[in-house]
C-alpha cells in the first residue's frame, strides 16, 4: 500500500488579488472568503489524509502479521517434513522392513513406464537375508498388436492387414519394452 502525499496549504490557497484591484483594495472581502473556504477544504483534506494514513498503517501491520504467521507456518512445515524424512532415512538404514518397502515403492512409483504398462506392484523385504521380493503386474500379451502392418491394394482400392505371427508376438512381449521395440510397435509420446 502506497503512502499518500500529505496536503500542502499552497495547493488550496486562492490567488491574491493583483494589479489595480490590490492597490485600491477591491475584491478584498471576496479574497478573504475564498481564503476561509480554502482553510476549510485544507482542513478536510488533512482529515482525509490522516484517516487514509491510519487505514494504510493498520493494513500494513495486519499484512506484516499475516506474513510473519505464514512464514512461521512454512518453517514449521519444513521442519516437520525434514524430521519425518530423517526418521524414514534412519529406519531405512536400520533395515526396518516397512521403511525399506516404502522407499522401494516410492522409487517404483516415480519410475517411468512404457505406454500401457500398469504401475501396480507389491514389495516384501526380508531383513534376515536382505532379500527383496518385487511383484509387478505386467500388461497382458494382447498389448502387442496382432497386425505387423497394412498394405493398400490400389487396383482394388482396399487395405489388407499383414498379420503378425504368434511367435513374433511372444518374442516382442518377452523383450525389454524399454529398449527393444519393433518398428511398428506402439510408441509413447515424443518418440
Amino acid at each position: 500500500m502506497e503512502r499518500s502525499t500529505e496536503p500542502v496549504t499552497a495547493e488550496f490557497a486562492p490567488p491574491e488579488p493583483g494589479g489595480l484591484a490590490a492597490v485600491l483594495g477591491l475584491g478584498r472581502k471576496r479574497y478573504e472568503a475564498e481564503v476561509a473556504e480554502a482553510r476549510v477544504r485544507f482542513g478536510e483534506a488533512q482529515e482525509r489524509h490522516r484517516r487514509a494514513e491510519e487505514k494504510r498503517l493498520a493494513t500494513l501491520e495486519r499484512k506484516r502479521a499475516e506474513h510473519c504467521q505464514a512464514e512461521a507456518q512454512a518453517l514449521d512445515e519444513v521442519a516437520a517434513f525434514n524430521g519425518k524424512l530423517d526418521e524414514e532415512r534412519e529406519a531405512y538404514r536400520a533395515g526396518e522392513p516397512a521403511a525399506v518397502e516404502a522407499h522401494l515403492g516410492a522409487v517404483l512409483d516415480a519410475s517411468e513406464y512404457p505406454l500401457g504398462f500398469a504401475h501396480e506392484h507389491r514389495i516384501a523385504f526380508r531383513p534376515a537375508t536382505g532379500d527383496v521380493l518385487v511383484e509387478i503386474h505386467l500388461p497382458p500379451e494382447a498389448i502387442v498388436p496382432t497386425a505387423r502392418g497394412y498394405r493398400y491394394v490400389k487396383n482394388r482400392d482396399e487395405t489388407t492387414v499383414l498379420p503378425r505371427p504368434e511367435k513374433e508376438r511372444k518374442e516382442i512381449y518377452a523383450s525389454d519394452p524399454g529398449t527393444s521395440r519393433s518398428e511398428d510397435s506402439p510408441r509413447g509420446p515424443g518418440e
